[in-house]
């Protein structure tokens, strides 16, 4: 029977858009990995969607099924159901406009597209510890002095 890898993941922002961070513990087995990072100028949906690419690209290699624990509807939405209607639309939503965070989820998308992700939406700030850490470790990394920059969001807003 083949493991699976369980990833928690959490973005934040402070003043979004401004400081955020993500945080995110990948399990296998009995090792666990955490990730996070903080950048200057960013949003939550962007953290979402960076904690879960940090998670899959260090684990690219691997030849295993994956869940993938997110308090994000945007995200978890997103990737199983919005994104086909997108990607059949050129990247452009319900609306015309192209698909906001589009170099996210042109990421997201190309990582799991060969793997078996089962992607589950867990109540933010309830029993998962591992989802309540992640969300810690996020906030603290938007509330120190972020260092890496979106470069992608900051070109398209100044």
């Amino acid at each position: 029977m083949q493991e699976y890898i369980n990833i928690f993941t959490d973005g934040s922002c402070i003043n979004n858009p401004g400081n955020g961070g993500y945080g995110a513990i990948v399990k296998l087995k009995n090792k666990s990995v955490i990730l996070s990072g903080g950048y200057r100028l960013t949003t939550n949906n962007r953290m979402e969607l960076i904690s879960i690419i940090v998670s899959l690209q260090l684990i690219s290699h691997l030849n295993s099924n994956i869940i993938i624990y997110t308090d994000s509807i945007y995200v978890q939405q997103g990737i199983t159901k919005w994104i086909y209607v997108w990607k059949k639309n050129s990247w452009h939503n319900s609306k015309n406009k192209i698909v906001k965070n589009i170099d996210l989820w042109k990421t997201l998308f190309f990582l799991q597209s060969n793997i078996l992700v089962k992607w589950v939406w867990i109540k933010s700030h309830s029993i998962c510890n591992e989802n309540n850490y992640c969300d810690k470790l996020a906030y603290y990394m938007a509330s120190c002095k972020p260092y890496l920059t979106d470069v992608n969001y900051e070109n398209n807003i100044c």
